[in-house]
């Protein structure tokens, strides 16, 4: 218990670095776009969008992730068990989180029986 706590305190990296996107990914800030040297979006030349000729030379050369975080994926929302959008960019997650209340307190109800 001692170790678990000190290791906490005494951790350097707080959190991995900002999601890398995939092709057509938006970066939410200018700081991740110079991060991943983002170019121009193709659509929207005033945002700046995944770099794929750096990321993505080729299928087999490919570097990306879902986008999520930090931005996406969020620690903590007040209302990510009625709002769809609390959790992008995972929209079905409210049906899941649901579902899995429904499953598992059925499941402790036929365990009972």
């Amino acid at each position: 218990m001692t170790l678990a706590f000190y290791s906490i305190k005494n951790e350097k990296i707080t959190a991995p670095p900002p999601s890398i996107g995939f092709p057509s990914y938006k970066y939410p800030d200018d700081t991740t776009c110079e991060m991943y040297d983002g170019v121009p979006c193709e659509n929207d030349v005033t945002a700046c969008c995944y770099n794929t000729d750096k990321w993505c030379p080729s299928d087999n050369k490919c570097f990306y992730d879902n986008g999520a975080y930090p931005f996406g994926d969020q620690s903590h929302f007040t209302d990510q068990m009625t709002n769809a959008y609390s959790l992008t960019p995972f929209p079905n997650a409210v049906v899941f989180n649901w579902a899995n209340i429904f499953v598992l307190a059925f499941g402790n109800l036929a365990g009972t029986l």
